[in-house]
């Protein structure tokens, strides 16, 4: 903490610790913060998940000890005032100052403690389609989201983005006119970007995924739902050539569309070659396994595992959404494809696959863009200013 700085009781809230980039980020956000020597907090809705092994001991931890459970509409409604019931009084009883929410359930908690004047609330949005997030995502549902979102603007400190273009999203969902967003505030991703594995630590790793020499290695990484899209990865994979050199795709994750992406690797004939391993603990020594990294998302927002891919030195295939545009370039850091253009998908990953050079430049100039942009550090710090301002 630098002298004279004021010592934050800060705390991020998520519904649960489920494998994902925005969980991740809570984690992350609230280890530095105690690094930096404030009171910081990391508080569930319901159980930890997954996650909850990746919290840093100096953090204080809490649930709120509420699973959800399938309900009507009242039991829904009751669940949400006894979940706000028992989140002001743990901040009330441990005088929190400052709390950031993470992804919709989360934030209309916030809202909710923002309208009772508990603390300052920073509601963080993370999806340039924030009104589609969740299964059940129906027109009355959009509508009330909106609604509730145009409260979080003024009832909230601030409402966080995590890129420009998530913030631009955003104000156009709400309708908000030119110049409009004032309360919205950008801290942008970032990663910590870990020193480039060593050919033996390389070795090692693609030792531990069976992978042999020569083999070229595609990885994705993220849960398994429709906007993930790595049914597209599949379909694409499956549109190369067999004879085309020897590669092997491994896509780690879990969701609801498992059984499904298991099915249509099976129909393609590709189980020799696609792994779906479910969640991976290690998604670091993965991605120092990998030659090429895939994020075939349909949105995004600023996604941290397509950081981490890149500080890891590994060049993407993409489809050119916002959000993975806002990041990278075609033919720089990249080979990016239409949105939706499975052929256009498969050559990309084709040209990578046959051309290691090519793979190794991509992949050096991923690298340095996420070193000089996007630095965990900076996050961080933006946030300290956006807290206390």
């Amino acid at each position: 903490m630098t002298a004279g700085r004021k010592v934050l009781r800060v705390a991020q809230l998520v519904e649960r610790l489920d494998a994902g980039g925005a969980e991740a980020l809570a984690v992350d956000i609230a280890g530095a913060l105690a690094g930096r020597g404030h009171e910081s907090h990391l508080v569930v809705a319901s159980e930890a998940g997954p996650f909850r092994a990746r919290v840093a001991p100096d953090v204080v931890f809490h649930t709120l000890d509420r699973p959800r459970r399938d309900g009507g509409q009242a039991y829904r409604l009751l669940y949400f005032a006894e979940t706000c019931r028992r989140l002001e009084t743990w901040l009330r009883a441990r005088r929190i100052e400052v709390l950031q929410t993470h992804l919709p359930k989360a934030n209309f908690l916030g809202l909710a403690m923002a309208w009772r004047g508990v603390c300052r609330v920073y509601p963080t949005v993370h999806n340039n389609r924030e009104f589609d997030y969740g299964d059940n995502a129906g027109r009355v549902k959009r509508r009330l989201r909106r609604a509730a979102y145009r409260q979080m603007l003024g009832r909230c400190s601030a409402v966080i983005a995590v890129s420009e273009q998530v913030k631009s999203s955003l104000a156009t969902e709400l309708g908000l006119p030119p110049g409009g967003g004032q309360a919205i505030r950008v801290v942008r991703n970032g990663v910590r970007v870990a020193a480039p594995a060593t050919g033996v630590e390389r070795a090692a790793a693609r030792a531990r995924w069976g992978i042999a020499e020569g083999q070229t290695l595609v990885v994705g990484v993220g849960r398994l739902t429709g906007q993930k899209n790595f049914a597209a990865l599949v379909a694409a994979l499956g549109r190369l050539d067999r004879g085309r050199g020897d590669w092997r795709c491994i896509i780690a994750g879990d969701g609801e569309l498992k059984a499904e992406l298991v099915a249509l690797v099976g129909a393609s004939d590709l189980q020799d070659r696609i792994r779906l391993p479910g969640l991976v603990d290690d998604v670091p020594g993965l991605l120092a396994a990998a030659d090429v990294f895939c994020l075939p998302s349909s949105y995004e927002g600023l996604p941290l595992v397509l950081l981490e891919a890149m500080g890891r030195g590994l060049p993407v295939v993409a489809f050119a959404i916002d959000g993975v545009t806002d990041v990278v370039t075609d033919g720089r850091q990249a080979r990016l494809a239409t949105p939706g253009d499975i052929e256009g998908l498969a050559g990309a990953l084709g040209t990578l696959m046959d051309d290691a050079p090519g793979r190794c430049a991509l992949g050096a100039a991923a690298r340095e863009l996420v070193l000089s942009r996007y630095d965990f550090e900076d996050v961080v710090s933006n946030l300290e200013t956006v807290y206390r301002s």
